[in-house]
C-alpha cells in the first residue's frame, strides 16, 4: 500500500467518522427538543409521580446516546492516533 493510498483512505475514515459524529449529535439534539416539547405537553396532564418513569426512560435513552456518541469519538482519536504512530515509523 503506498503512503498516498493510506493517507487517503485515513482521511475518508475520519471524514466518515466526522459524519456519523455529527449525525449522532444533531439526533441528540432532536432527542432534547423532543424530551421537552413532550414535557411542556404532559406538565398539567400528570402528577410528578406518574412523569418519573417516562423523564427516567428518556434520560437513559440520552445516556445511551451520548455514551454511543463518545464511543465513536473515542474509536475515531484511536484510529486516526494509529495512523499517525504508523505514519512517523
Amino acid at each position: 500500500v503506498s503512503y498516498d493510498q493510506f493517507d487517503t483512505t485515513c482521511e475518508d475514515l475520519a471524514r466518515g467518522l466526522d459524519e456519523a459524529i455529527s449525525k449522532l449529535t444533531q439526533q441528540e439534539a432532536i432527542w432534547h427538543q423532543a424530551l421537552d416539547e413532550v414535557q411542556r405537553e404532559i406538565e398539567g396532564k400528570l402528577d410528578k409521580f406518574e412523569l418519573g418513569p417516562i423523564k427516567d426512560f428518556v434520560n437513559n435513552r440520552l445516556r445511551t446516546l451520548q455514551e454511543r456518541l463518545r464511543s465513536i469519538a473515542e474509536e475515531r482519536r484511536e484510529k486516526e492516533a494509529a495512523g499517525t504512530k504508523k505514519m512517523l515509523s
